[in-house]
C-alpha cells in the first residue's frame, strides 16, 4: 500500500481530468498519515478517504512488479492473502486456494489424562506460590529500609577556616601507587616507575631498574642503600644503590605472591610478609631469612604503617581486629555494620597507639581511641580511597581521601579521633583539556596512598595525578584543640 508523504501536492478531488488511481489515499497531509480508514465501510466516498476491501487492495500489485511495496503496518488488518516468508517470487503472493492451513489441534478429553498425569511425574510437581512480601506498618510505600549499616553515609563535611598549602613536585607526572619514608631524607615512591624522592625538594633522586609497576618500596638499612621493592604482581625485588643491582628475592621457604609488607622497625631488615593466601612470613637479617609465622585464622590486611601493629584475622567465618605486638597483646570483635561493609571490599587497617582504625573503600571508616571503646564509623567518610596515622601537634591525627568518581576529584580530610573533628583541608580536581586525548584514564585525581611525613611536617599524596604534597598553615599550628 503506497501512502503520500506530506511534502506532495495536495489534489483537489473534483478536477475532472484527474483519475484516482487504484490503492491509494488522498486527503488532508495529517489524516493520511495519522487517520485509521474505517474498513468496515462499504459507503463509495469521493474524497477517498476510507478504504474499499477488495482485489485492488493487494500491496504487491499496486506497488507494481518492479517497485518494492512498502507495508504499512498498521492498516494490514483487511489482507486476507499473506506471502510466505520464504517465497521466491516477487511479483506478488500465491494464490490464496495453493495455501494449505494446519489442521486445528485436537481439544483434550478426559481419556488423555493418565497422559497428562504420567508427564507430570518427570515435571515434578508444581511449585507452590511465592507469598506476599510484607512491609512494615509504617511503611508508606517509599524506600524499603534495609537498616542503618548499609546506607551510604553522605554526611556533608566542613571545609576548614586554615586550608592547607600544596606545594608543586618535579617528580609527580607520572601514576603513583605507594609511599613510604626513608631514611637519609628520602621518599620511597612505588608506581609506573620506582624511584627515590628528596623529602626536602620533591626531587627524583634514584630510579630503580625496574619496568614493572610496583605497589611499594622500603629501605632495609639506615644508610638508605638497600631497598626491598614489591611489584603489582607480588614480586619481591632487592635493589642495591651501591652495587647498581636488581635482583628477585630468593629464600630457602618457598611462598606464594605477596599482598603486602610491614617493616617490624625502621631501616632494618625485620620484615613481615602477608601472602595471598593469609599467611604472615617474617624475614629477618642481613640476609633476609624467611621463616612462617602461626596465627588463629587467616590474616586478610595488615597494617603497613603506625604503631602497633595491627592485623585484620578471619577464622572460622569470624573477623577479629588483634595488636599482637601491643603491650599487653589485645584483640576486639567487629561491630556488624563494619563486617557487612567487609563483603565488598578489602579492608585496610592502621593503628597509632590506643588508636584502631579499620577502612574499607568505597564504603567508609571506623575508628576507636581505646582498647575499652567500640569501633565507630566515622561520618562522611563512605567514598575512602586512602587514609594515614600520624602524630601532628602531640594529637594523634588521621588523614582520608576521599574520592568522587563523577567529578573526578579528591578530598583530603583531617581527622582528630580524640575530638572527633572532621575537616577539609585540600583537593585534588583533574581538569579537562582540549588538547588531551579521547581516551585519557579516567580517575586521575584518585589518590592511592598517603603519607604523614612528621620530620618536615608535610602529608604526601600519590595517585594517577603522580605526586604532590601539603603543609599545615601557620594558623593550623597554632589553632587550640578542644577534646569532646
Amino acid at each position: 500500500m503506497l501512502m503520500r508523504r506530506a511534502s506532495e501536492p495536495e489534489r483537489a478531488p473534483s478536477d475532472p481530468s484527474h483519475e484516482e488511481p487504484e490503492g491509494t489515499l488522498d486527503g488532508d497531509d495529517s489524516e493520511t498519515w495519522l487517520d485509521v480508514p474505517d474498513l468496515d465501510s462499504s459507503t463509495d466516498d469521493a474524497e477517498a478517504t476510507e478504504l474499499e476491501i477488495g482485489d485492488q487492495l493487494d500491496p504487491l500489485a499496486a506497488a507494481g512488479a518492479d517497485e518494492e511495496a512498502q507495508l504499512d503496518v498498521g492498516m494490514s488488518d483487511g489482507i486476507e492473502e499473506t506471502t510466505p516468508l520464504d517465497s521466491d517470487e516477487s511479483d506478488g503472493p500465491d494464490d490464496a486456494s495453493t495455501l494449505e492451513l494446519l489442521d486445528p489441534l485436537p481439544e483434550l478429553v478426559d481419556d488423555e489424562a493418565p497422559t497428562r498425569q504420567a508427564n507430570s511425574d518427570w515435571l515434578g510437581d508444581a511449585p507452590e506460590p511465592l507469598p506476599a512480601l510484607d512491609r512494615p506498618e509504617d511503611d508508606e510505600g517509599g524506600e524499603l529500609d534495609v537498616g542503618a549499616e548499609l546506607r551510604v553515609d553522605e554526611t556533608p563535611l566542613a571545609y576548614s577556616a586554615n586550608p592547607w598549602r600544596g606545594e608543586s613536585l618535579s617528580a609527580g607526572h607520572s601514576t603513583r601507587a605507594g609511599l613510604a619514608l626513608s631514611p637519609a631524607g628520602l621518599l620511597g615512591v612505588a608506581g609506573e616507575s620506582t624511584l627515590l624522592v628528596s623529602l626536602r625538594t620533591g626531587e627524583s633522586l634514584h630510579l630503580a631498574p625496574l619496568q614493572e609497576p610496583t605497589v611499594r618500596i622500603i629501605a632495609l638499612d639506615a644508610a638508605a642503600q638497600e631497598h626491598l621493592i614489591l611489584t603489582r604482581t607480588g614480586q619481591l625485588y632487592r635493589w642495591d644503590l651501591l652495587g647498581q643491582s636488581l635482583v628477585p628475592l630468593t629464600t630457602d621457604l618457598e611462598f606464594d605472591r605477596v599482598a603486602g609488607f610491614w617493616q617490624c622497625r625502621p631501616a632494618s631488615c625485620d620484615v613481615l610478609l602477608l601472602l595471598e593466601t593469609g599467611e604472615l612470613v617474617a624475614l629477618t637479617g642481613a640476609t633476609l631469612k624467611a621463616s612462617r609465622l602461626l596465627r588463629n585464622g587467616r590474616v586478610v590486611a595488615a597494617s603497613d604503617c603506625g604503631e602497633p601493629r595491627l592485623e585484620l584475622t578471619s577464622s572460622q567465618g569470624l573477623f577479629r581486629l588483634d595488636a599482637p605486638e601491643a603491650v599487653p597483646p589485645r584483640s576486639r570483635a567487629l561491630p556488624a555494620d563494619l563486617l557487612t561493609a567487609l563483603e565488598q571490599a578489602r579492608a585496610v587497617v592502621l593503628g597509632l597507639g590506643d588508636v584502631e582504625l579499620v577502612g574499607v573503600p568505597g564504603v567508609g571508616l571506623w575508628c576507636a581511641t581505646s582498647s575499652d571503646s567500640p569501633l565507630l564509623r566515622v561520618a562522611g567518610c563512605s567514598s575512602l580511597s586512602a587514609a594515614a596515622v600520624g602524630v601532628l601537634d602531640d594529637r594523634p591525627t588521621v588523614w582520608i581521601a576521599l574520592f568522587s568518581e563523577l567529578q573526578d576529584r579528591s578530598t583530603i580530610v583531617h581527622f582528630d579521633p580524640l575530638s572527633g573533628q572532621v575537616e577539609v583541608i585540600a583537593e585534588i580536581e583533574i581538569l579537562g583539556d582540549a588538547a588531551s586525548p579521547d581516551d585519557e584514564p579516567l580517575e586521575r585525581a584518585r589518590v592511592a596512598a598517603l603519607l604523614w611525613d612528621p620530620t618536615g611536617r608535610r602529608l604526601w599524596a600519590a595517585g594517577g595525578f603522580g605526586l604532590t604534597s601539603w603543609v599545615p598553615s601557620s594558623r593550623h599550628d597554632a589553632a587550640p584543640h578542644e577534646d569532646a
